[in-house]
């Protein structure tokens, strides 16, 4: 399954680049301090998991930074391997227990979040043809106190119908950051767990 998933990816549905059933009140999830909040469309909010559970990055993680921003993300070298997505990612990852990619999408153009939220979805409804392009969340977090929009959506490309979460920003002066991360619809909410761990080892420089 992996072939095909890496194939339908590499096709350009998530270059430039929800209401799951799970998800059905949920409007965005933020890390606060390391805990794990989810926000609600009634304005209230909960710990992940019904208390208070802290999100950690595993002890021995490698620092993997970008050339081009000052980002980078912290990963298990045990847990993970490079993804080989191609040259529109300056760095991608495999996880090799879930059939899941992590990328970075590092440009050195400026583009307004609500442009770049547009564009992500334009492209990704561009890549799916007829198919509708579902969005789950839409949303905002912090990482490493820097605000990021949070897009989570499910599209159907080439066959495969597989759900992404994008955090994206810009930084002034400086270029434009995806945080892409995907999996098969069917296996996006077991692997959130694993997409929180990436989000928390994010650092910023200022």
């Amino acid at each position: 399954m992996r072939t095909t998933v890496r194939a339908a990816f590499i096709s350009g549905l998530i270059f430039v680049g929800t209401q799951a059933p799970g998800f059905a009140a949920e409007i965005g999830r933020v890390t606060v301090d390391g805990n794990l909040v989810i926000l609600h469309d009634d304005k209230t909010w909960e710990y992940a998991g019904g208390e208070e559970k802290k999100v950690t990055v595993p002890k021995n993680c490698v620092e993997i930074s970008s050339k081009i921003l000052p980002v980078s993300v912290c990963l298990d070298p045990d847990a993970w391997a490079l993804g080989g997505l191609g040259d529109d990612y300056e760095h991608s990852f495999y996880n090799k227990e879930h059939d899941m990619y992590v990328g970075l999408i590092t440009e050195e153009k400026v583009v307004e979040k609500k442009a770049l939220r547009d564009a992500i979805l334009t492209n990704a409804q561009h890549a799916s043809g007829l198919n509708k392009v579902e969005t789950f969340e839409d949303s905002s977090a912090s990482l490493s106190g820097h605000e990021f929009g949070k897009l989570v959506f499910r599209a159907i490309s080439d066959g495969v119908d597989a759900t992404f979460a994008n955090y994206y920003t810009s930084f002034q002066g400086k270029g434009t950051l995806q945080i892409v991360a995907f999996a098969i619809s069917d296996e996006f909410e077991k692997i959130t767990p694993v997409i929180d761990e990436v989000i928390a080892s994010v650092k910023i420089a200022d």
